[in-house]
């Protein structure tokens, strides 16, 4: 990255991703609702990562983090076990889980993501071992928020299911790159 904020991430020749690094002065962010939708009807981990596990897409232990996903898709819980890595991936993979088909999206290019780690740290600074925290998911602007984090105007695909045979089936999967993307951290 140069100095003024740029950034490429390539594999071989081919640029992946682009975009730009800003620091916020005052950052706002959306009010996040502490409350989640208590349904009976919510998705436990065990049943996202088992859907995730059924249409190819392996989530290690360790990156396991959503703990609980509305019906609805609007609202959840994340697991914070003090790593910044498995706590994002979490969050972009909500708002995967969140769409209106009853079919699982993964993310393939985001507009913006804006992190407040000073606001994230205050919150969890009662309870640093573990701690879920929660995630709200507003449709109609396309934002997921946490505390201290947004990310906005995501554009996702859809991972489509594979039918489980006998005989095993070689496939190629192409994640496709994202194309822009604007982090705005606040020191």
């Amino acid at each position: 990255m140069d100095i003024s904020g740029h950034f490429e991430i390539t594999e071989g020749k081919s640029v992946v991703a682009a975009g730009e690094v800003r620091l916020l002065e005052n950052p706002v962010f959306n009010e996040i609702s502490l409350q989640i939708n208590e349904d009976s009807n919510a998705l436990s981990s065990k049943i996202i990562y088992d859907e995730l596990r059924i249409v190819g897409f392996e989530v290690g232990p360790a990156f396991q983090g959503l703990s609980k996903v509305d019906v609805e898709g609007t609202s959840g819980l994340v697991l914070w076990q003090d790593k910044w890595i498995p706590f994002l991936e979490s969050l972009l993979l909500f708002f995967g889980v969140t769409t209106k088909d009853n079919e699982i999206c993964l993310m393939s290019e985001v507009a913006s993501l804006k992190i407040d780690p000073h606001l994230l740290r205050r919150a969890v600074s009662e309870n640093v071992s573990s701690l879920t925290l929660p995630v709200n998911y507003k449709k109609h602007i396309r934002k997921c928020c946490s505390i201290g984090i947004e990310l906005s105007n995501a554009h996702l695909d859809h991972v489509v299911h594979q039918e489980i045979t006998d005989e095993p089936v070689l496939s190629n999967t192409s994640l496709s790159s994202m194309k822009s993307v604007t982090l705005h951290l606040n020191s």
